[in-house]
């Protein structure tokens, strides 16, 4: 049944942000959606890569799912706040920066990992030498939230 299919899909992702490094400080399931919030941009990259890697290697139909599975990462960088909520309470977090980043993953082409101006700006200038993003061009947002110039995200060697 599907609602199977997509724990399982989740428990992939789980044992993804058991491996990485720099966890979130943060997260959470929204729907089908993830949210998650990160100290730093670096971390947040290395997540969403390597969680994008695990999608596009991972052979779906093996677990019930379609064999094009495939997922879209939104990524946004800027000053979000925490708060308990007093629906779920339990600490969330919150912001104009939050609502941007579910802005961009609805226009994000399948497979890929579109981030903003000020996320590309903070990788360029960030030490590591990882990551680097391609210019995609001012983009019209989701929910009619305005455009935005944003960028696809890569590896430094990875060639597409």
């Amino acid at each position: 049944d599907t609602p199977s299919f997509f724990v399982n899909f989740l428990g992939h992702i789980a044992s993804i942000l058991k491996q990485v490094e720099y966890p979130p400080v943060f997260s959470n399931t929204w729907g089908d959606g993830l949210f998650l919030v990160f100290e730093d941009v670096n971390h947040a990259a290395e997540f969403a890569l390597c969680l994008r890697d695990m999608v596009i290697i991972t052979d779906w139909k093996q677990y019930g799912l379609p064999a094009g599975t495939s997922i879209r990462i939104g990524m946004h960088t800027g000053p979000v706040y925490s708060a308990e909520d007093p629906i779920i309470m339990k600490m969330n977090y919150y912001g104009t920066h939050v609502n941007l980043a579910a802005r961009i993953e609805p226009v994000t082409t399948p497979g890929s990992i579109y981030i903003s101006e000020q996320s590309a700006c903070m990788l360029a200038i960030s030490t590591s030498q990882e990551y680097t993003s391609d210019y995609l061009g001012l983009t019209d947002l989701a929910k009619k939230y305005g455009s935005g110039s944003l960028y696809r995200l890569r590896r430094i060697n990875q060639v597409e």
